[in-house]
C-alpha cells in the first residue's frame, strides 16, 4: 500500500475525486510580495481518477485510485 491524501478543490461544480501519492505539502500563495493564503502543491500528471463501487446489499464502499 502507499499512502496518499484526496485533495479537495473549492469550485461551484462537481467533479471527479482524485487521489494524490504522498503526504500533503502546502505551499503559499504570494501577491505582490504578500501572502494572500495557502495551496496544497500539486501536480496534475501525478492525480489518479478514483472509482468507487457500493454494494447494493449492505452498502459497503469500496474505492480505486487506478
Amino acid at each position: 500500500m502507499e499512502e496518499g491524501f484526496l485533495p479537495e478543490y473549492a469550485h461551484p461544480t462537481l467533479l471527479v475525486t482524485c487521489w494524490y501519492p504522498g503526504a500533503p505539502k502546502e505551499s503559499e500563495v504570494r501577491v505582490l510580495g504578500m501572502k494572500v493564503g495557502e495551496w496544497l502543491d500539486v501536480h496534475q500528471d501525478k492525480m489518479r481518477l478514483v472509482s468507487t463501487y457500493r454494494c447494493t446489499g449492505c452498502g459497503y464502499l469500496e474505492s480505486y485510485a487506478k
